[in-house]
């Protein structure tokens, strides 16, 4: 006696592919922030505003009263970041305003520390950061 058997439908995915079962769905990526300002003076000209942290997604950073250059502390730290109008900048120069008086905020995607360094020791230098980390919670 010979029976019909009913096909099993069989679904083979590949290691390479990001497979989930149905009802374990992955939560979505959760992220933590942090926002500081800092103040940066002629006695106090160099800071570390991000400091070294593998998790870190992105931060914004943003000059508020005077131009600033951001990098590394031997970067931030050179002599050429405050000479006169700042004619060559070493590490990433952020300026405080754009020509139409408005304030943009300077996107980091970076794991390693960040400073900021003053381009003027005339008057204090307000730096306002955003940072973005992974977070598993």
């Amino acid at each position: 006696m010979s029976e019909q058997l009913e096909a099993v439908h069989v679904h083979v995915a590949s290691v390479a592919q990001d497979v989930t079962l149905p009802g374990r769905e992955r939560p979505a990526q959760r992220y933590r922030a942090h926002y500081e300002t800092f103040q940066l003076t002629a006695s106090d000209p160099v800071q570390c505003i991000l400091p070294e942290d593998p998790d870190r997604a992105e931060a914004y950073v943003m000059a508020l009263d005077n131009d600033v250059v951001i990098g590394t502390r031997n970067q931030v730290s050179a002599a050429q970041n405050t000479a006169a109008n700042v004619p060559y900048p070493i590490g990433a120069y952020i300026p405080a305003k754009t020509n139409g008086g408005s304030l943009i905020p300077f996107c980091v995607k970076d794991c390693d520390a960040v400073y900021a360094g003053v381009t003027t020791t005339g008057s204090n230098s307000r730096v306002s950061v955003a940072a973005y980390y992974r977070s598993s919670r």
